[in-house]
């Protein structure tokens, strides 16, 4: 079986940070990562409904289902989008340390 990316649960008053800083919620050591990629948090979407949602805060950019995101503004995610942190235009080069994207997943009450 691969490797699963650890889960983490996010209450609606977490902001979840991810980037390479040590400092971060969700460390990546890649170096094309920026110190402090993105935010996540879990907020209520336009109908009310429980999401989470994403906001870039890089340098080089954030990806969802390969488009760049605006910088600095809440986006909210849905299940099977796809995270990406480098621009998936770019050739992925062995060199990179790539540690390939992210898929959100449909959530549910924790166990």
């Amino acid at each position: 079986a691969a490797d699963l990316p650890p889960e983490i649960l996010v209450t609606p008053a977490d902001v979840v940070t991810v980037g390479r800083s040590q400092s971060n919620s969700i460390k990546l050591e890649a170096r094309y990562v920026s110190k402090t990629q993105c935010e996540l948090k879990l907020a209520p979407d336009s109908t009310g409904v429980p999401a989470v949602w994403i906001k870039d805060i890089s340098s080089f950019g954030t990806y969802r289902n390969g488009a760049k995101l605006e910088k600095g503004v809440w986006t909210v995610l849905i299940a099977e989008d796809v995270l990406g942190f480098k621009d998936p235009t770019k050739k992925k080069d062995a060199t990179a340390n790539y540690v390939g994207d992210f898929v959100v997943a449909a959530g549910g009450a924790p166990p």
